[in-house]
């Protein structure tokens, strides 16, 4: 009986010890942390602000307003290596119908937007990069302006779009460098009301 109890004990032991190996395995890998030559290893960690504004929600405009209020812009305080891209939605008046629209700065957009850095398009998923879709931000790079002017363009709208509600969307994302997954950094949306004529 005593044989079979100590038996049970070393298994529950063996247990936690590989339980507890695992999970500091486990942990290490995601966040390590030590000292080499008198110096610090970390895992490193995405680390941005954003800033910049567009026009308030209910803002009437029309053809040529600027809606950008003050220059959109990120702040890169990351630890590592990091890409952003970016991606627009705005509305667009087909067959009278209001819909959303990707822009991709072609013959069919109506809004204009300069962007301040150099981004690229990638027609495939739809989103802007910065400085190129492989291209990365070196760590701690600081302040980076992404667009300074965004608006409709007066030539290809015009009345047809009095009374419309208008909808633009920014959506910027951030991943480590090399790595897969992307995440949201922050979202511009508004919603303008009737634009005047």
């Amino acid at each position: 009986m005593m044989n079979h109890k100590r038996q049970i004990v070393k298994s529950l032991l063996i247990i936690i010890i590989i339980l507890l190996v695992s999970v500091t395995g486990t942990l290490a890998w995601i966040s390590y942390s030590g000292l080499a030559d008198g110096g610090s290893v970390s895992a490193g960690a995405i680390d941005y602000t954003t800033g910049g504004s567009l026009v308030s929600d209910g803002t009437a405009i029309n053809p040529h307003k600027e809606l950008i209020l003050e220059d959109i812009f990120v702040n890169n305080q990351s630890t590592i290596n990091t890409q952003i891209r970016l991606k627009v939605y705005y509305t667009i008046l087909e067959d009278d119908i209001p819909n959303q629209k990707l822009y991709q700065n072609d013959l069919f957009d109506v809004l204009i937007i300069e962007f301040h850095s150099p981004f690229v398009f990638d027609s495939n998923d739809g989103y802007w990069y910065y400085p190129s879709k492989t291209g990365s931000l070196s760590a701690k790079s600081g302040k980076l302006v992404i667009m300074n002017s965004m608006y409709y363009d007066g030539f290809k709208v015009s009345n047809e779009y009095v009374n419309i509600p208008i909808t633009i969307s920014v959506i910027l994302q951030a991943k480590q460098t090399n790595h897969i997954s992307w995440e949201d950094l922050t979202s511009y949306d508004f919603n303008t009301g009737k634009p005047t004529t």
